[in-house]
């Protein structure tokens, strides 16, 4: 799923830079000197910009473009985030042998069967909480092991994740002071929005995909079918009953006795591909075990 969403973060980013950067280019090369409704259509123009004058409208195309890359940053930062409190969380469920040094010590899956899971959001928090040093050496003790490619980039991930706090609790005005920047504009000389470069986006963006590939290795041998073997014990206490709120054709589907078809349904919505019969017989086999 982080695959997923990285995907569509590039796509909406640079579909969006290239549609203004057409626009750009179609506002320089006119001679009009008229609203910028005489080059662009606006549509129902519900922001009522159509009237913009055209020398005007690209200035104002020049800063949207920053805003974009800006927008971009928030959500890889913030999909970095999700997807490194989930990669740990699962291998914490998967693996509680972590929690204390010794990986593979215990089934998470008889765990789960007893209700009886361990509490690690103590563990899982600092993960994602704080400075990248810190968040480093957080995962590390979690793996017993550093991931290269987190610790060898530190001060672009802090980079990546300050800006990111700048543009959501400061409008992207990165630096701090006692007062919030437009609360006395006479005394408080309010800053410039930060500007942040198409290639420094892009840089960034290969960072995190980076990042999540490495942490999904590292996570992989923890994980296993976990993910799997939660939504089978969810649905196999609880998806069958009048008030659950998995979907109807997974409730169709576990009332048919479909339980293979019911475990490859939910893989492939959740990452795609299909998983063989002999596979999610194996899946049922350890769980009925566990």
């Amino acid at each position: 799923m982080f695959r997923n969403d990285l995907t569509q973060i590039n796509t909406y980013c640079w579909n969006s830079q290239g549609v203004l950067n057409h626009a750009e280019k179609l506002i320089a090369s006119s001679k009009q000197t008229g609203p910028i409704s005489a080059l662009i259509h606006y549509g129902k123009d519900l922001g009522h910009r159509a009237n913009t004058p055209i020398p005007d409208a690209l200035k104002e195309y020049k800063e949207v473009e920053n805003w974009v890359r800006l927008a971009t940053v928030v959500f890889a930062a913030s999909g970095l985030e999700l997807f490194v409190r989930r990669a740990v969380r699962l291998s914490l469920l998967s693996d509680p042998g972590l929690l204390i040094g010794r990986p593979q010590a215990v089934d998470g899956v008889s765990l789960l069967k007893a209700g009886n899971l361990p509490k690690m959001e103590e563990r899982v928090t600092p993960c994602t909480d704080g400075v990248w040093s810190a968040r480093e050496t957080a995962i590390a003790s979690i793996f017993g092991r550093r991931i290269p490619e987190i610790f060898n980039n530190l001060s672009e991930l802090q980079f990546l994740q300050s800006l990111r706090n700048s543009i959501g609790h400061d409008l992207a005005r990165t630096a701090r002071r006692k007062d919030f920047w437009y609360l006395d504009p006479e005394q408080a000389e309010p800053q410039l929005v930060e500007r942040v470069s198409p290639e420094k986006v892009q840089n960034l963006l290969r960072l995190v995909g980076l990042i999540g590939e490495k942490l999904e290795e590292t996570a992989r041998s923890h994980i296993g079918s976990f993910e799997l073997f939660q939504f089978w014990h969810l649905f196999k206490f609880e998806g069958a009953k009048p008030t659950n709120k998995v979907i109807g054709r997974y409730v169709q589907l576990y009332k048919e006795g479909s339980h293979n078809k019911l475990l490859s349904t939910f893989h492939h919505q959740m990452v795609g591909g299909v998983l063989g019969r002999e596979y999610c017989r194996s899946l049922l086999t350890h769980y009925n075990r566990a």
